[in-house]
């Protein structure tokens, strides 16, 4: 137990530092304590068929058929003919996405509402800093209803499987999470936004980025503007809305260089400015930008046919790990990167040495022809719509006709979920709704891997006695106070858990202690695995507690601790109000 312990610990801290990827810090748990001879050889890879992780694909590709039928930007694209009310707006775009979350995948929903969010906010001229948290907040909530919703839902039906017997139905998680829902949505809405802060330099701009970004230009030998200082530069152009970070000339790097600093041809400028400014400077001083595919690239032509689009690095994107060099992106895509925005931060290091991270905004300039294909195949999320339209088109309901039948089969107890929902997926493919490629690029590989790697992790916590020893302590500590204030115990420790490390890992790890926790007491366990699905899905302090919160840190421009802000009190509502409703819906 003390071996599992340590193993736990330090499993804990690469999730937290993130220097390792979540799903390899996982399988190196895994394989250790398979190695030490903690986890039996014969179940090591016992995790890959479990029915949490084949359900938990199956939502994934589902999700993806979902989003492809076009109803519901139809359906969200309306919100602006509604009101042009900013605090209407937050609320018709939260309940969309938390509707949309109880019944696919949470990025999935978040990914189709962000862009609609952001042109809601250009059209009514607010900060997107209002709108951008309550919408990763509220698809964080409406996973809550239903089994389907989360992973964490998924995992403790199964957990309760194992336990009793019988799983949870798909709509039992629903008098529980649909309240806890409808209370988070009214306070994220009504009260929550006020807490955000608002950081938009000018409401009025026609492109509101929050994002100042850092570019690279380079100096061509003949300009201009050789052998002039900066201020004299910033001066002629009679633009200074912009800010040199660090020169580098002839491999030697000058640091925060002042306005009387003398330009030279060759210099490369590392400078930050906001998207405007980039292509006014371009065009006013035939600057060279130098964030391309060599050292010397050809220029960029800001011509007619031509549009500059920002995008937030998807979490399972190919470009996550990468430089912008080792990407070549004109060369494969005829797409120029102009500028990297990461939570606000300045950077004095050139940026096409850094590599690239989730929740990373990116400029990118090229024809509107590219970007589609683009944008599927790397993973990045369109922000704002300059020569990126809605999708047009009479929307197709057949894979919902097909997922709603699925479901009532479900409800009906013919078939089981995870067999349902393979065989929906089944379905999809064969009647030409998915095609095989976008079967397979819509498994996310990390998160499946990370399931399948954690769930003998979590099963090793009960064969060492380590939820034992854990429930112990627990009732060492709450000996002398009510049942009601274990519960709350238990779920606040798994409400830490899950801003630090993944919400379906945290949902494994604690699965177990609570199931101790009821036989000790000789209660239903159902209370228990409730209150931790519960509080696993409320990740609301830290942006990297979920992918929904990462996704949105770059283009709302917020910073680390604007989390907890909203997050914190959101946070407490959930949990005064879950405690006595669990124990009311889910009797001890």
């Amino acid at each position: 137990m003390i071996i599992f312990f340590i193993v736990l610990v330090l499993t804990l801290v690469l999730f937290f530092t993130n220097k390792w990827r979540y799903d390899v810090v996982a399988l190196f748990s895994l394989l250790l304590l398979t190695v030490i001879g903690i986890i039996p050889a014969e179940d090591t890879f016992s995790g890959f068929y479990h029915p949490a992780v084949i359900t938990v694909a199956a939502i994934l590709i589902i999700s993806k058929s979902i989003m492809k039928t076009g109803v519901i930007e139809k359906i969200a694209s309306q919100i602006w003919k509604v009101s042009s009310n900013p605090v209407m707006h937050i609320l018709l775009i939260c309940i969309t996405v938390a509707v949309l979350s109880a019944f696919m995948n949470n990025v999935g929903a978040l990914a189709i509402c962000l862009p609609i969010a952001l042109e809601l906010a250009k059209k009514g001229k607010y900060s997107p800093s209002l709108i951008l948290m309550p919408l990763a907040f509220s698809s964080l909530v409406g996973g809550l209803s239903t089994m389907i919703g989360t992973p964490p839902n998924i995992i403790i039906a199964t957990f309760r499987e194992e336990y009793s017997g019988e799983a949870f139905a798909l709509f039992d998680f629903f008098p529980t999470g649909s309240i806890i829902f409808l209370a988070g949505i009214a306070f994220i809405c009504l009260i929550g936004w006020r807490f955000l802060p608002l950081r938009a330099k000018n409401l009025d701009e026609e492109i509101m980025s929050l994002n100042e970004y850092v570019t690279e230009v380079r100096i061509p030998e003949e300009n201009d503007f050789i052998g002039k200082t900066l201020y004299t530069i910033k001066k002629e152009i009679k633009n200074d809305d912009w800010n040199v970070l660090c020169v580098v000339r002839n491999g030697t790097r000058i640091q925060s260089p002042d306005k009387r600093y003398h330009i030279r041809g060759g210099d490369i400028l590392v400078m930050e400015a906001n998207p405007e400014i980039i292509k006014e400077l371009i065009a006013s001083t035939s600057w060279v930008f130098e964030a391309q595919t060599s050292k010397h690239s050809s220029d960029v032509l800001i011509s007619d046919d031509s549009v500059i689009q920002e995008a937030v690095v998807m979490n399972d994107s190919k470009m996550v790990g990468k430089t912008i060099l080792q990407l070549k992106l004109r060369t494969f895509y005829s797409i120029n990167v102009l500028g990297l925005s990461r939570q606000g931060k300045m950077f004095s290091t050139r940026i096409v040495k850094m590599k690239i991270k989730a929740g990373d905004v990116l400029m990118l300039q090229g024809s509107k022809e590219v970007f589609k294909d683009f944008f599927e195949e790397m993973s990045c999320l369109p922000l704002e719509s300059k020569g990126w339209e809605f999708p047009v088109g009479k929307p197709n309901l057949i894979p919902i006709f097909w997922f709603v039948l699925v479901i009532l089969l479900v409800l009906a107890g013919i078939i089981t979920f995870h067999i349902a929902f393979m065989v929906l997926v089944f379905i999809l493919i064969v009647f030409n709704h998915l095609s095989l490629k976008e079967v397979y690029d819509s498994i996310e590989g990390p998160v499946l891997v990370l399931l399948a790697a954690m769930i003998p992790v979590g099963m090793a916590m009960q064969s060492t006695g380590g939820a034992t020893w854990v429930a112990n302590g627990l009732l060492l500590i709450t000996e002398l106070f009510p049942v009601s204030v274990l519960l709350g115990i238990l779920m606040l420790i798994t409400m830490i858990l899950s801003n630090i490390i993944n919400n379906a890992a945290t949902a494994i790890l604690m699965a177990p202690i609570g199931l101790e926790l009821a036989k000790f007491y000789e209660y239903s366990a159902d209370p228990f695995l409730m209150g931790v699905a519960i509080a696993a899905s409320c990740a609301f302090l830290t942006p990297i507690g979920h992918q929904s919160n990462t996704l949105v840190m770059g283009p709302g421009g917020y910073r680390f601790n604007d989390y907890w802000k909203m997050g914190l009190p959101l946070s407490l509502v959930v949990l005064i109000l879950a405690i006595p409703l669990v124990m009311w819906i889910w009797p001890f």
